[in-house]
């Protein structure tokens, strides 16, 4: 009996470690095979190499470092850019469309303002504060003009360029997640003081700015120690992402061996957008999931323990369909199971004029549906979406909370043409943004968001698909009509007349 056990016990120990064994070759070969895709990627340069000191990081943040701590770091941190990069790029880098190249009208000091950099809007009169927080691989320039539109309602505005950003994508590769809420820390802490109290507090964040708003929030609700928000404003927010990214820290183990230097990055491209990197490193794939993961935590511990009432007004403008995040997470992971409490969910359908539909995937469709069913949501939700099949007029169908009806208004705008939809990185810029529009208002000598090139598939440095993607938003001044009557109704006693 003992022997036949013994022989069972040792079956399985051999099974096991075969099962083992083979797990560990398909795994080795998955990341031979990426590696080898890697190696065919562009040419790593100076930016995709470097390492820079002056950079802020978590562990200079105490209950001391203060805002103008900051900007100081961010000083040496732009000066050191100069003299390392900027001063030493190769002769055959120094083309027209190379952002490190200082007579290129890609290089951002060529600009009337470096929107790299932090930066404030201070009113006359202040009535109120707000930090607001751009994505991954942005800068402070995505921001912008809804710093204005914050500004112009009498708001002290910050605009904080989260570490890792605005210099070289290199330092992506190097950061970490605490850093950006250490930086979010700082400059919550600085608005809050700046403005006095008594007076609202504010967050908007897009993208992984938006993670990072929601993150804090969180926090602030468990710590008394931070000042929590009176409302949060998120676009595009990345609550929900691939799993893939977890993955990219296999590669940053190995990429210190040359053959998989390049397999620590998602894609190696010209850097010629003088406010975003299009070089993407694995290190920010996997901190843009940890971070994700964190606030779903989070998120879902609030739910367990019934606190999620503590959360203030959230509302968030996202486009139905979004290859960077996954949209029916924030319907279904956030939304859903917020308590009533007025939270707003705008959403921005797909172009359903009918001679496009044939061209149009569908399966973005499913939780469309399920939202129009006539059941009560605890939130109010609007979809922005062709006034019918036959009409490129948009209206607003918006069921309010508790309701089973959704009631239809006329928004008197129109989809452009050629335009079958907005993307993630569409959301916050106008039609008119010098850089990113598609009706740029000024000649800055560089508009991206209107490239029309045509020419054989797979020539290009740059992927078709990114040159294709809308960089602006044709609803953007029905966003801001929204917000400013949010603003409005959250701070009626200061603009009473």
């Amino acid at each position: 009996m003992k022997t036949s056990l013994s022989k069972q016990v040792k079956w399985v120990l051999a099974i096991s470690l075969r099962l083992a064994l083979a797990l560990v070759i398909v795994w080795f070969t998955i990341i031979l095979l990426y590696a080898s895709q890697a190696r065919k990627k562009g040419d790593l340069k100076l930016w995709h190499r470097i390492r820079l000191k002056s950079e802020f990081k978590a562990k200079d943040f105490n209950d001391k470092f203060i805002f103008s701590d900051y900007q100081k770091m961010e000083n040496d941190l732009f000066n050191e850019l100069h003299e390392k990069v900027y001063q030493n790029i190769a002769q055959a880098d120094k083309h027209q469309f190379n952002r490190y190249n200082l007579k290129s009208p890609c290089n951002p000091d060529n600009f009337k303002q470096n929107f790299n950099r932090s930066y404030e809007l201070v009113p006359e009169k202040v009535a109120g504060g707000i930090l607001l927080i751009h994505g991954l691989t942005d800068s402070p320039y995505s921001m912008k003009h809804l710093a204005r539109l914050f500004y112009d309602k009498g708001f002290y505005v910050l605009i904080m360029r989260m570490p890792g950003h605005g210099t070289v994508p290199s330092e992506l590769a190097n950061i970490n997640r605490q850093d950006w809420t250490a930086a979010v820390k700082v400059g919550a802490k600085h608005v809050t003081e700046f403005t006095g109290q008594g007076k609202p507090f504010y967050i908007a964040g897009y993208s992984n700015g938006a993670l990072l708003a929601l993150q804090y929030t969180f926090e602030s609700i468990e710590n008394d120690q931070l000042t929590k928000p009176d409302n949060l404003f998120l676009f595009s927010p990345s609550l929900g992402v691939t799993k893939f990214a977890a993955l990219s820290k296999w590669f940053k183990a190995l990429s210190f061996i040359p053959y998989f230097e390049k397999s620590n990055w998602k894609s190696i491209s010209p850097e010629y957008d003088p406010f975003k990197y299009t070089s993407f490193p694995m290190n920010a794939s996997k901190q843009l999931y940890d971070l994700s993961m964190q606030t779903q935590k989070q998120l879902l511990i609030h739910q367990q323990e019934g606190t999620l009432d503590k959360l203030p007004p959230v509302t968030t403008f996202q486009s139905v369909v979004d290859s960077t995040v996954i949209t029916e997470d924030i319907i279904y992971k956030l939304y859903a199971n917020l308590p009533v409490k007025g939270h707003e969910l705008i959403l921005f359908d797909v172009n359903r004029n009918s001679y496009l539909q044939n061209f149009l995937k569908s399966n973005h469709s499913l939780f469309l549906s399920d939202l129009s069913k006539p059941e009560k949501l605890p939130y109010n939700l609007t979809i922005v979406t062709n006034k019918d099949v036959d009409s490129v007029e948009v209206v607003a169908k918006t069921k309010k909370q508790n309701s089973t009806e959704f009631i239809s208004t006329d928004l008197g705008l129109s989809w452009p043409k050629q335009i079958y939809s907005l993307s993630h990185i569409a959301i916050v810029f106008p039609p008119d943004d010098a850089l990113y529009g598609i009706t740029p208002s000024t000649d800055t000598g560089l508009h991206l968001g209107n490239i029309e090139l045509k020419g054989e598939r797979n020539l290009l440095k740059i992927p078709a698909g990114d040159l294709m993607r809308l960089r602006c938003n044709p609803f953007f001044d029905y966003m801001t009509e929204r917000i400013s009557k949010l603003i409005l109704q959250g701070n009626s006693e200061i603009y009473k007349d």
